[in-house]
């Protein structure tokens, strides 16, 4: 229902980029990442800085496995994004996550890696990072320390089931 409304809105008032991110998070929650992407690309055309447009459009076209387009649209991020307060939390840190997250998937591990120790210089209890140098340092051989940042990625996160199995 929300996103008929929002697509009624925006037909006659195009110019909301607020709402136009807010159907297209909807979007995305409902798996319809293609859509997402059209309303990220029309902020984005309106207000080439938008840094929650292009986080947001990562995201969408990391869920299309589209991991090129991702990483512009992150890379976007970072020049935009504030090293700080709520911009930090909000988007500078799941931008810098996902980019991890991608090496991952691509199985490029000293990528990710370095991207995750990266992100620990930002947010030093990041459970992202945590978590997956955890399990790359035990892929790596290294228990020990794989032990010691999955046990704090389990402080960071205790109701994390997945942290506590590895």
């Amino acid at each position: 229902e929300s996103v008929a409304l929002l697509e009624k809105v925006l037909a006659t008032t195009p110019n909301l980029p607020d709402a136009r991110n807010i159907l297209g998070l909807f979007q995305q929650k409902l798996g319809l990442h293609e859509e997402a992407v059209k309303n990220f690309r029309e902020i984005l055309k309106q207000d080439p800085s938008n840094t929650l447009a292009h986080y947001n459009l990562a995201v969408s076209y990391f869920n299309l496995n589209q991991p090129e387009l991702a990483i512009k649209e992150i890379h976007a991020v970072r020049a935009s994004a504030s090293g700080s307060g709520r911009a930090l939390e909000q988007v500078t840190i799941p931008a810098e996550e996902l980019l991890g997250t991608i090496w991952l998937q691509q199985k490029d591990y000293s990528r990710a890696r370095s991207q995750f120790q990266h992100l620990l210089t930002i947010a030093p209890r990041d459970f992202t990072a945590l978590y997956n140098l955890g399990w790359l340092s035990g892929m790596d051989g290294n228990l020990a320390e794989g032990i010691q940042r999955l046990k704090i990625a389990v402080e960071v996160e205790p109701e994390n089931a997945e942290a506590h199995l590895r």
